[in-house]
């Protein structure tokens, strides 16, 4: 399963999957999240633990900046 979302959405699932929840409006940790990474996590139902398998990879986007 593959989504594709804003570093908002990404950091909200991370917190639900680690248990810290927000306390009104804010989230007490914020996850330094590049622009164009991803993060991986596994699901293992035979133990019901999440994994946090790779976190702000962005390995694949080339960061090649053009100069005159």
């Amino acid at each position: 399963l593959l989504i594709v979302s804003h570093g908002n959405i990404i950091n909200a699932a991370l917190h639900l999957i680690i248990g810290v929840l927000p306390s009104g409006r804010t989230l007490p940790i914020e996850f330094a999240l590049e622009p164009g990474c991803y993060a991986k996590v596994r699901y293992r139902s035979d133990t019901g633990r999440w994994s946090l398998v790779t976190f702000n990879d962005h390995a694949f986007v080339n960061h090649t900046i053009a100069t005159d």
